[in-house]
């Protein structure tokens, strides 16, 4: 049977949800096939497969269209990126835990692993929220980052006197430090959150 929507797919599994189910994959340009059998794990819902489904497609608004597009969703996404880094420091400070979504280079690595799979266009999407995440976080009036030091210019334009550079600098130093060793946490929570991927990665380049 030809499948044209996410709901043909759903369609497909109730019809025959009783009956085994061939499914083709491609997967790094390897063909797998698996025999599934549809599941009901809710009274009264649906029968699953563990896939999960959805429409997806690229929609061209020419180029000035494209512009105001572009423009709509970073003021979206930067919404969206401090409101989710509010969430990240409340936890912090709160409750002293990192909030799981929180990824460091080996995080955002293996992520990127994971979009160049897609194709390029996904690869300037992910690269664009990238940089705003960076820039939203260089902001960020803490110590040694670029608002730490636009917090302290502000400071001394209000005071109208000049603050002690040893004090000044020890500040952004400590902060440098902190900023570290959270960086070390993380980095060592991805190596063992992604540690199957990585080495994955490092088996397939080898092999």
């Amino acid at each position: 049977n030809m499948i044209d929507s996410s709901d043909d797919v759903f369609e497909q599994i109730q019809e025959y949800q009783d009956q085994k189910i061939n499914i083709v994959v491609l997967r790094a340009d390897e063909v797998k096939e698996f025999e599934l059998k549809a599941k009901v794990l809710e009274e009264d819902g649906p029968p699953i497969i563990g896939v999960g489904v959805v429409d997806a497609g690229i929609i061209d608004y020419g180029f000035w269209g494209s512009i105001w597009q572009a423009m709509k969703i970073t003021v979206l996404l930067i919404g969206l990126i401090v409101q989710a880094l509010y969430n990240l420091i409340a936890d912090l400070v709160t409750q002293g835990k990192l909030a799981p979504e929180l990824s460091g280079p080996v995080g955002v690595a293996v992520i990127t692993g994971q979009f160049v799979r897609l194709g390029w266009v996904y690869i300037l999407q992910f690269a664009a929220i990238l940089s705003i995440n960076l820039g939203i976080i260089n902001i960020l009036p803490f110590p040694a980052l670029d608002g730490g030091r636009l917090l302290f210019i502000a400071i001394e334009a209000i005071s109208r006197r000049k603050l002690n550079s040893k004090v000044e600098n020890w500040i952004h130093n400590s902060g440098f430090l902190i900023l570290m060793l959270l960086i070390v946490l993380i980095t060592f929570r991805d190596i063992n959150r992604y540690s199957g991927q990585i080495w994955g990665g490092i088996k397939n380049i080898f092999s």
